[in-house]
């Protein structure tokens, strides 16, 4: 469940997502959850601790097939 909802802010929200927008977008209860979920999910992280974000790894992989 948290798996689509994770989809579902990558196509209407926005192609990153933060620690912080994951709590508050799935309403969870602290950053720690969030932090797993990410992790679970599979995203990628992009830059450390307090600016790191999360992409979808297939947003990487159609911007490197571009080229």
């Amino acid at each position: 469940m948290q798996k689509q909802a994770m989809e579902d802010w990558f196509y209407l929200v926005k192609n990153t997502i933060s620690n912080r927008e994951c709590v508050y977008f799935l309403e969870l209860k602290d950053k720690y959850a969030a932090n797993y979920l990410l992790n679970k999910v599979g995203l990628h992280p992009v830059n450390d601790h307090k600016s790191r974000h999360y992409v979808l790894q297939r947003t990487l992989e159609t911007k490197n097939n571009g080229r």
